[in-house]
């Protein structure tokens, strides 16, 4: 008996949760934080960028903790604002 897998692929929006084309989408990637990126929906381009930027915070950094003031993982770059 033959048996065959597919893999579904969902794109959804990390801001609405809206599933969408993959070509709908729009990566935006987190330079200060380096928590990675988030796919945002053309409707959700037109929001607050405060909107993007606090989904990025809601990722937790393990490393965070662990730095000292001042350095991140690559050298020379510098820690983002405090709260």
């Amino acid at each position: 008996m033959a048996r065959t897998s597919r893999t579904v692929y969902t794109n959804t929006c990390d801001l609405c949760g809206a599933e969408t084309a993959k070509e709908g989408l729009t990566r935006v990637y987190d330079s200060i934080w380096g928590r990675g990126a988030v796919d945002v929906c053309r409707e959700c381009e037109s929001r607050p960028i405060s909107d993007v930027l606090a989904k990025f915070r809601e990722t937790e950094n393990p490393y965070q903790e662990e730095q000292p003031p001042g350095l991140r993982s690559l050298p020379g770059a510098i820690d983002p604002p405090g709260p």
